[in-house]
């Protein structure tokens, strides 16, 4: 193997794994800003199950074509022009002599003879043995790539103020978690005697939930359809409701934004 040829698939090698590392890091930062603005969508507006299906969705078709046009794509176009000018820029005295040169080297010359031809394919060998093994392509960070790393980072500090139902939510969109990640209902499932009082309690029990226990809607099913009952007594934390007597089987659960509570029985 020629010098030519050995020092510019060397060159194309170093271009290579430039593309990569720049392609590759700005998918990183790209996907962990993404992430984080899906889960305090989902923090805040406590996201629907079809929302969070679609943004998925939306988010993988997002990476495939990162995929495609950030990593793939720059592989597969013809990199021998910029590995040329490349080194080139790098060293200006090849200038005069590696494009030509390059391109005596694959084809066949038409306007000149083999002798000039060859005299000038070994005059660019003897520079390029001449130069130092310093590379061509350096990888510098790109000023996308680094607005991308800085957003990335600030997000990720975030994630500490964040639940782990979000987590849960936007990692598996098709799950939907049950309202008892945030609220106790209670008694729970009990055996009462007839006629005794009982009082039906919702108790927060952790954040990213209900603001308080009052915005939990409450239903009752006794040997009709369900109903809302309103909470007699609204804390904080806490939501009272008093039922005088039970009188036969009472069937209670709470919704709040589209989730919802299993169906309790007294």
């Amino acid at each position: 193997m020629g010098e030519l040829a050995e020092r510019t698939r060397a060159w194309r090698r170093q271009r290579s794994w430039l593309l990569l590392r720049e392609g590759a890091a700005r998918l990183l930062c790209a996907g962990l800003c993404a992430l984080t603005v899906l889960l305090w969508l989902d923090a805040v507006f406590l996201l629907s199950r079809p929302a969070r299906e679609a943004l998925g969705a939306a988010a993988v078709l997002a990476f495939a074509a990162g995929w495609v046009f950030v990593l793939r794509r720059p592989w597969r176009t013809d990199a021998w022009p910029a590995v040329i000018e490349a080194a080139a820029a790098e060293h200006p005295s090849l200038r005069p002599y590696l494009g030509s040169a390059w391109d005596l080297s694959r084809a066949r010359p038409r306007h000149a003879s083999r002798r000039l031809a060859q005299a000038h394919l070994e005059a660019t060998e003897a520079l390029l043995a001449g130069l130092p093994p310093r590379p061509v392509f350096r990888w510098v960070p790109s000023r996308p790539l680094r607005l991308l790393a800085v957003l990335g980072l600030a997000g990720a500090l975030s994630w500490p103020w964040l639940g782990r139902a979000s987590w849960e939510r936007v990692l598996t969109p098709w799950r939907d978690v049950a309202l008892e990640r945030f609220v106790v209902l209670e008694p729970g499932d009990c055996v009462w005697t007839a006629g005794q009082p009982a009082a039906i309690t919702a108790r927060l029990v952790a954040g990213g939930g209900p603001a308080a226990a009052g915005d939990v809607q409450l239903w009752l099913k006794a040997s009709d359809s369900w109903r809302r009952a309103a909470w007699e007594r609204r804390e904080e934390r806490r939501a009272v409701l008093s039922v005088p007597a039970v009188v036969e089987p009472l069937w209670y659960r709470a919704t709040w934004r589209g989730l919802a509570s299993r169906s309790y029985r007294l």
